[in-house]
């Protein structure tokens, strides 16, 4: 089976953390080449307030919704529908 996507979502507050790292990984190992789709997600650099996590994860743009709207961005952008198999 080939796969052309991957959703990578970390809890870190900064470029350069662990999907820094896991990007430089894919690309010194020529996955992107190959034609994989990659987006981060991180928390953005603002003063969250203190609340439910649900509600954090929401002002930060890290709640399910969220992820899953990014993953739908990616798959089905302007460059058309691709099928996964």
């Amino acid at each position: 089976m080939e796969s052309k996507g991957n959703q990578n979502e970390n809890e870190e507050g900064s470029i350069g953390g662990f999907g820094s790292h896991v990007a430089n990984l894919l690309a010194e190992n020529g996955i992107f080449d190959k034609g994989l789709k990659f987006r981060s997600m991180i928390l953005p650099d603002v003063f969250i307030d203190q609340d439910t996590p649900e509600r954090m994860y929401d002002v930060a743009g890290l709640n399910a919704k969220h992820i899953a709207q990014k993953v739908l961005e990616v798959f089905f952008s302007k460059d058309g529908i691709r099928v996964i198999k």
